[in-house]
């Protein structure tokens, strides 16, 4: 089941995407309350902005997976999700490929920490605990992929049935109109044949 997100303090449904690292905040674009803080994949960042109109307006729609909810702002002005970019922590975007190297960088790291403490204080299990944690995130991710191709196969599939259904019409629309050329033939050899007579 999917429904809009609506601000607990004043009901309005419209809000500002306060964008950053990772993550992003929903601001009421009317009592300018945070809804929610609402976390991205590694290296990704979101467009204030929509991507398609520059609109600043979103409604928010949730849909509940199991014991996850999936949070889709779109924009109120010409319905478009607004975009997604990899990111540097510093907000630069950069390429998938370059995501990918810094999220390989930083595993390695975590690695390395986990291999070589600097002291007896080193806390091991922390390091494990967030690897486990960057475990999570990539099967999230994967999950929320497969969501969305699942979601985008749909489409298509609606796509491909409107569109065998306009092949229908139209076929319809050429018998129709063979039959009105056949008949406009004949009307016209009955009004020749009418002329000669007369």
């Amino acid at each position: 089941m999917q429904i809009t997100k609506a601000c607990p303090e004043c009901g309005n449904v419209e809000f500002n995407i306060n964008s950053s690292f990772e993550n992003y905040e929903l601001i009421c674009n009317n009592c300018q309350n945070q809804i929610s803080k609402i976390s991205l994949e590694r290296y990704v960042q979101l467009e204030a902005n929509c991507y398609n109109c520059g609109s600043k307006s979103f409604k928010v729609k949730v849909k509940k997976l199991g014991d996850r909810e999936l949070w889709t702002a779109v924009c109120t002005s010409c319905g478009n999700t607004p975009r997604k970019y990899c990111s540097d922590e510093d907000g630069n975007e950069i390429t998938y490929d370059e995501r990918e190297k810094l999220i390989l960088k930083n595993d390695e790291e975590m690695y390395f920490q986990v291999n070589n403490p600097v002291d007896e204080n080193y806390d091991v299990e922390e390091v494990i605990s967030n690897l486990e944690d960057e475990i999570d995130e990539r099967e999230e991710e994967i999950r929320l992929l497969k969501v969305e191709i699942n979601s985008k196969e749909d489409e298509i599939r609606v796509l491909k049935n409107e569109l065998d259904d306009r092949d229908d019409e139209i076929q319809d629309l050429n018998k129709r109109l063979v039959r009105y050329i056949n008949n406009m033939s004949e009307l016209q050899e009955e009004i020749d044949n009418l002329r000669k007579d007369y």
